[in-house]
């Protein structure tokens, strides 16, 4: 398995990948610093917020919850086109007689390319997150901007279930685009999958999150199920 997934990432360009995932980092960190500063500068202005307002915008938790579901939507999306790039598109015309014709179990080249999409996918989001929070950690130590004390174990907790999160979604996307064969078709699966899942884990917490990570991942293990049975059935012409 490990030869087929160096195999895989010898023959793929991970550079347009690595560009999204820093654009991605950008966009988050703007976004959750412009959400901390909002309370000092509406203090600045004369009015300063006061109870449920305030909790929203200056404490920890509620900020990383919101960095990371940002983070894991916008990563899952990502490991929907890394998916449509190495398995949907790669089983139609002539590379699926090719990826058919290799001397390797037909489940196993598969398998290898839905770790490398599943991996990639949590690796960049896991890095991101936990590089989203190292910096309003080292922010708000600069300018106090939110009284409390940075949770690193909060921080740690919430960026591996979002990245695990966000590789499921990648996964789940694979059994739309290969049941219509279409690139298109998994992109799409992936918004909607991630936009649910935002839905659903937006106001959760503690092992709420990890409920759901482990519903996510299922789904993830079931759309894997249904795309290897595919692969399996599919004739060389």
């Amino acid at each position: 398995m490990g030869k087929l997934m160096n195999l895989e990432l010898r023959r793929t360009d991970l550079r347009p990948y690595l560009w999204g995932a820093v654009w991605i980092f950008l966009a988050v960190v703007a976004l959750n610093g412009l959400m901390a500063a909002i309370p000092a500068v509406s203090a600045s202005l004369g009015e300063p917020m006061e109870g449920d307002d305030l909790l929203m915008f200056s404490w920890w938790e509620n900020l990383l919850l919101l960095s990371g579901v940002l983070n894991m939507a916008c990563f899952g999306v990502l490991g929907g086109v890394i998916g449509a790039r190495l398995v949907v598109s790669e089983y139609r015309g002539k590379g699926a007689i090719l990826l058919l014709s290799y001397p390797v179990s037909r489940s196993a080249v598969l398998l290898a390319k839905c770790l490398l999409v599943f991996g990639l996918t949590a690796g960049l989001a896991l890095a991101s997150h936990l590089a989203v929070g190292a910096g309003l950690a080292l922010c708000s130590g600069l300018n106090q901007f939110v009284p409390q004390n940075f949770d690193w174990g909060l921080l740690l907790s919430l960026s591996a279930a979002f990245a695990l999160m966000a590789g499921a979604v990648g996964l789940v996307s694979l059994a739309p685009g290969m049941a219509r064969g279409s690139v298109p078709a998994a992109i799409v699966s992936a918004v909607a999958a991630a936009c649910l899942a935002c839905q659903c884990v937006s106001t959760v917490r503690g092992a709420g999150l990890w409920l759901w990570t482990a519903g996510m991942l299922l789904l993830a293990g079931l759309s894997l199920l249904w795309t290897m049975g595919r692969v399996e059935r599919l004739e060389v012409l």
